[in-house]
């Protein structure tokens, strides 16, 4: 298909749809978001939904829409996971700028990755959540406690995020 990487269409021979994950539709995820896929063997097993602000969009106006999202791809596909993924300089929430400092970001991040969570289990109570926290040149992390051996994608998520398009290849 044109404009799609191979690695992103589900070939045949993976098997169902093992995960969904809602993560910003910012360019400079998609590479991290692949590696982490790739890493716990779920690329081309995963349903995207990238939205403006990811994971913080289910915070406003847009968290129905989402939701609704979720749910066909939960429906249909029976996925046990769900990714939740924000990031720093995330312009949907004015970019790192808007902040008091790394620290005040990132503790907004968690506060609201986990408000996020709380807003998928209502609808979703059964359903296996993981949080991400990408930042694009200080620590990335899984923040659902119960997930383990992360460590080793933390050289891949903490590189900086490429500025533009030939960075990001």
């Amino acid at each position: 298909m044109v404009g799609i990487h191979e690695l992103l269409v589900r070939e045949p021979d993976r098997g169902p749809c093992r995960a969904v994950m809602l993560t910003c539709f910012d360019y400079r995820l998609l590479r991290p978001a692949c590696n982490l896929l790739e890493r716990e063997d779920l690329l081309g097993t995963t349903d995207l939904i990238a939205w403006p602000g990811g994971a913080m969009s289910l915070l406003t106006e847009d968290a129905e829409e989402l939701l609704s999202a979720m749910e066909l791809a939960l429906t249909l596909q029976g996925p046990p996971t769900v990714f939740l993924v924000a990031h720093s300089d995330c312009a949907r929430l004015g970019g790192s700028g808007r902040f008091e400092g790394l620290e005040h970001e990132t503790a907004r991040l968690e506060e609201g990755l986990q408000d996020a969570e709380a807003t998928v289990r209502g609808r979703f109570p059964d359903v296996r959540i993981r949080l991400i926290r990408l930042a694009g040149d200080e620590q990335s992390e899984d923040l659902s406690p119960f997930v383990c051996g992360m460590d080793e994608m933390i050289d891949e998520l903490t590189s900086p995020f490429p500025r533009t398009w030939e960075d990001a290849r």
